[in-house]
């Protein structure tokens, strides 16, 4: 089956691309579901396809003030808790797709703009 190739009737040359830069910058920070978040990281040759993250959960905040120490040395000199750690794990599919792009398209537009595009 052959590819479409797209022309510079679908994909026009950049008119503000100032303008298109900020809005993109500034989309990117209004997303809060991304706030704080960690992207995971599938290395290669691994053997999975499973992605990783590691939770600790808070402590639960102390009432008491810590008090001098005195005496002679003991380990350890406090007492400590054992954080709840748990792992989330998420399998990861491939998608792809990709759009050809003609001479005319390639030489209007941007590199940056082409990069996103191929």
């Amino acid at each position: 089956m052959a590819s479409p190739i797209t022309t510079t009737t679908q994909i026009a040359g950049p008119v503000n691309v100032v303008f298109q830069q900020t809005l993109l910058r500034n989309a990117k920070a209004r997303c809060p579901y991304f706030v704080g978040s960690v992207p995971a990281e599938i290395r290669e040759h691994t053997g999975s396809f499973t992605a990783k993250w590691r939770r600790i959960e808070n402590l639960t905040p102390v009432s008491a003030a810590l008090s001098q120490l005195t005496g002679n040395v003991a380990f350890p000199t406090r007492d400590a808790v054992q954080p709840s750690v748990s792992d989330i794990t998420q399998a990861v599919s491939k998608y792809g797709n990709y759009i050809l792009l003609n001479e005319e398209v390639d030489l209007v537009n941007m590199a940056p703009v082409r990069g996103n595009v191929h």
